[in-house]
């Protein structure tokens, strides 16, 4: 199982998160749950009349954070869709930005295939797949492949670069 955590300054530099994708990624171990509370408390900011449910979330004490699981999962059941392949993105997204300061990027990029069913999309830099065109294989072209990657998503889900890019600031456990 993939066990990392990727911070939310680098999530939101790259995309918007549904609340169900919020609870996706908190459930998941990717996003902290005090990151939720964060959000909440941008959205009470930001929107002139949020739910009930992020008003509650974005006012939790720290002594009632245990509750801060039980109110995720109730904005993630108020609605919208989780997208897989948006966490899918953002997962390798980090990895890629961070892959010098881990031991070995290429590994964690397996654990995010097999924790994600196997995409056909990522299998052309997962190390252990062959190169569908042998001139293809080796470390450079996997990289070439993963940054191709990162470029369409990046193209679908949101901001072009974050201030976060190339900077280690997160946890692989």
């Amino acid at each position: 199982m993939l066990n990392m955590q990727v911070p939310l300054e680098f999530v939101q530099s790259r995309t918007a998160l549904t609340w169900p994708e919020v609870e996706f990624g908190v459930r998941n171990g990717w996003l902290d749950p005090e990151d939720a509370v964060k959000i909440a408390m941008a959205e009470v900011d930001r929107e002139p009349s949020p739910s009930a449910d992020v008003l509650e979330l974005a006012s939790v004490l720290p002594r009632e954070r245990g509750r801060v699981p039980e109110l995720i999962e109730r904005l993630g059941r108020s609605g919208g869709l989780v997208s897989r392949d948006k966490w899918l993105y953002l997962l390798l997204d980090w990895v890629y930005c961070n892959r010098s300061a881990l031991t070995d990027a290429f590994q964690v990029v397996e654990e995010i295939y097999a924790t994600f069913d196997y995409p056909d999309e990522i299998s052309s830099f997962v190390r252990y797949m062959p190169a569908k065109d042998p001139a293809h294989a080796g470390e450079k072209p996997m990289l070439n492949a993963w940054r191709q990657y990162l470029d369409r998503q990046r193209s679908i889900f949101g901001h072009s670069s974050g201030a976060a890019d190339g900077r280690f600031s997160g946890s692989i456990r």
